[in-house]
């Protein structure tokens, strides 16, 4: 069924690379600093699906660990035990159990959404199952979607001080942040200091 349309997605050379996926990159985070919507959906073939529409980022994620469970346990199913084990694992990583904001963070969605509670039952990924090489089925879309992370950039303050992807971008941000409110505020006392000054005299 979709087996094969999937893997062809990562059938170019390059596409291969060895990188890893920080364990920044989850699901959570897309919405905080890349301000996505994530559009908890019930069709496999959407998942991981990156759409931009009106400037407003949108990503599918497919929820529904129990239905996959299942479905390995039916001789001759139409999905590959190979695409649900790697679907399985691409939930690992974009929801992680092990952290707990992320945690925190579904289990807020669950009851609106009714959403999977299996999802935080799943095994957290070792760093050498993070690779993009890991991954047959999803490495395309995962890939764009990475792109598409790291291509976003911050928009006011609250995203540059949620953005910690670039550290040393970060720290600069800020530095010249608290120069300026400094210069602005030691600027604003001397004004007041010559003023009360030029009263008395």
């Amino acid at each position: 069924m979709a087996n094969g349309s999937l893997a062809s997605q990562n059938s170019c050379a390059s596409c291969n690379s060895a990188w890893t996926f920080s364990k920044s990159f989850n699901a959570r985070q897309l919405t905080r600093l890349a301000g996505f919507d994530i559009i908890w959906t019930s069709n496999l073939l959407d998942h991981l699906l990156v759409q931009d529409e009106d400037e407003k980022l949108k990503v599918h994620v497919f929820h529904h660990v129990k239905v996959l469970e299942n479905h390995l346990t039916i001789k001759n199913s139409i999905i590959s035990p190979e695409l649900i084990l790697e679907t399985m694992d691409t939930l690992a990583l974009m929801i992680p159990r092990t952290d707990r904001r992320v945690r925190k963070w579904y289990r807020q969605l669950q009851r609106p959404y009714v959403l999977d509670p299996s999802v935080l039952s799943l095994e957290y990924l070792r760093s050498e199952d993070r690779r993009i090489d890991h991954f047959v089925f999803w490495g395309g879309r995962l890939r764009k979607l990475k792109r598409a992370f790291d291509d976003h950039e911050p928009h006011g303050p609250l995203q540059w001080w949620r953005d910690d992807r670039k550290p040393v971008q970060w720290w600069t941000f800020w530095i010249a942040a608290l120069v300026l409110a400094l210069t602005i505020i030691f600027g604003f006392i001397q004004s007041v200091t010559a003023i009360l000054q030029l009263m008395k005299s």
